[in-house]
C-alpha cells in the first residue's frame, strides 16, 4: 500500500510455484533501457538464486574506466580462464548511445529554430528600419519645430519596442502550444524554459531597437530642410 514501508513485505515473482520473496531494501528509480523512458518497474534479485543465462558486470573507479579494463580482464581470467567476456562500455557511451537518435532529432530541430530565429531578426530589422525611414519628414518637422535629438529618438525607439512588444505579447502563447509538442521529445528538461524564452524575447527586442536606432539617429543628425524634402 502507499506509505508503507516495504522492508520486510513478502511477494511472489511468477507463477504460483516460485517460493516467496522478501523485500531487504529499497533504490531510486533506475532508467535501466533508454533515457527517454519511464523507469520500469524492477526487482533485483540475488543471481545465484535465480540462475540467469547472463550477467552484467558494473565497476565504479576512480580513474580512467577503459585502462582498467586489462585488469578486470585478468580478475575474470583467472576465476575461469573459459568465461567469455564481452567488449568493454563505459557509462558514457551506454549513456550517448541511447540517446544517440533522440540526440540527432534535437540537433535538427535547434537548426531549424536558429535559422528561424535569424529569419526573424532579419525580418524584424527590415520592417522596424523601413518603418522608421518613413518617417524622416515628421522627424524633420519635429526638429524644425524646437524638438531635441534626444527626444526624437525616445520617441522612435519607444514606437519601435510597442510594435515588437505586441507581437511578442501574440507570438509567446503559440511559443508554449509548440513547447507543448515538443514536450514527448525531452526528458529531464522542461519545455518551458524561462530563460530561454527569456532570452529570445531579450534578443528580438534589441534588434528592433538596432533597427529603429540607426535610422532614426540618420534621420535626426539631418538638416530639418533635408528632411522635408525626403519622400
Amino acid at each position: 500500500m502507499a506509505g508503507e514501508n516495504p522492508i520486510g513485505k513478502r511477494f511472489r515473482f511468477g507463477p504460483p510455484t516460485r517460493p516467496m520473496i522478501e523485500v531487504v531494501g529499497l533504490v531510486n528509480d533506475v532508467r535501466g533501457t533508454r533515457l527517454d523512458l519511464n523507469p520500469a518497474l524492477t526487482v533485483y534479485r540475488p543471481y545465484w538464486q535465480e540462475g540467469f543465462l547472463g550477467i552484467s558486470l558494473t565497476v565504479k573507479t576512480a580513474s580512467e574506466p577503459i585502462a582498467m579494463s586489462s585488469a578486470i580482464r585478468k580478475i575474470l581470467r583467472d576465476m575461469d580462464a573459459e568465461l567469455p567476456i564481452p567488449q568493454f562500455r563505459t557509462m558514457d557511451d551506454i549513456v550517448k548511445g541511447s540517446v544517440a537518435q533522440r540526440r540527432f532529432q534535437m540537433n535538427l530541430i535547434l537548426l531549424f529554430a536558429l535559422a528561424a530565429i535569424v529569419l526573424a531578426s532579419l525580418g524584424i530589422y527590415g520592417v522596424v528600419s523601413y518603418a522608421v525611414a518613413q518617417r524622416t519628414n515628421e522627424i524633420g518637422i519635429r526638429i524644425a519645430l524646437g524638438a531635441s535629438r534626444a527626444s526624437v529618438l525616445q520617441m522612435t525607439l519607444s514606437h519601435a519596442l510597442q510594435m515588437v512588444s505586441t507581437g511578442l505579447v501574440i507570438g509567446i502563447p503559440f511559443a508554449f502550444a509548440a513547447a507543448s509538442v515538443l514536450k514527448a521529445s525531452l526528458f529531464g528538461v522542461s519545455p518551458y524554459d524561462s530563460l530561454t524564452l527569456t532570452g529570445t524575447c531579450l534578443l528580438i527586442l534589441t534588434v528592433a531597437l538596432l533597427a529603429a536606432y540607426v535610422p532614426a539617429r540618420r534621420a535626426s543628425r539631418t538638416h530639418p530642410m533635408t528632411s522635408l524634402r525626403f519622400e
